[in-house]
């Protein structure tokens, strides 16, 4: 936090954590944008991916529930889901998730997006909830910095950081048409090369775009 740093990187490490120490099975962030709108900025996987943008889509959801009320969203069930969002219920199905957590994203009063955790396996997702907050307050600090800001910087910096994620998916697309893997497959693949070359995942997808537009010229 004291240099320059990649905040997609950071926190789709900080994501991938989460998941490990409270052993779910995907993750999600989300955040405000200027308009107000939320949009995707990062998760732990595709299909994870998808479900997240399918609650933007239907605007409904956890995590428009956590953002809009600043409060934590909890399901432990398909039928607890399916009884709050029944929009949502084939989405949750499909992804096979049957439990969720989303806490709210706050800076200095201002609730700027979400953090959602899900489990395929119904169980007590209430549990822990200090731990989850705490990572989501990880995430709000990596993406803001720890000095005040204004509201035209916060924005600012919420774009720029959603900027590091569109490219992250035009990387995606690249890799599963080149290669005839699934989106899933490429996602996982960009975040091997990042982990095993020790470089951000931002890098990464910039790298591949690069070398897919050197080709179409070449």
């Amino acid at each position: 936090m004291v240099t320059s740093h990649d905040s997609l990187g950071i926190i789709t490490q900080l994501l991938l954590d989460a998941t490990d120490a409270l052993s779910a099975n995907g993750a999600g962030l989300v955040i405000s944008k200027k308009d107000g709108w939320l949009e995707l900025f990062a998760s732990t996987s595709h299909r994870t991916e998808q479900l997240e943008l399918f609650q933007l889509q239907a605007d409904e959801g956890p995590c428009i529930e956590a953002t809009r009320t600043g409060n934590a969203v909890v399901a432990t069930s398909l039928d607890d889901i399916t009884e709050r969002w029944p929009v949502l219920t084939s989405a949750f199905r499909s992804a096979a998730f049957t439990a969720l957590n989303a806490v709210p994203m706050r800076w200095h009063g201002q609730t700027i997006g979400a953090v959602n955790l899900f489990w395929k396996a119904s169980r007590d997702a209430g549990n822990h909830q200090a731990l989850i907050q705490a990572y989501a307050d990880m995430a709000t600090i990596i993406i803001v910095q720890s000095e005040h800001v204004t509201t035209a910087q916060l924005r600012d910096r919420t774009r720029d950081a959603l900027a590091a994620r569109h490219t992250v998916e035009q990387a995606k697309g690249v890799l599963a048409y080149r290669e005839g893997i699934s989106m899933d497959a490429a996602y996982d693949r960009l975040l091997q090369v990042a982990a095993a070359n020790a470089v951000s995942l931002s890098t990464v997808a910039a790298d591949v775009i690069e070398q897919a537009q050197g080709q179409r010229q070449g």
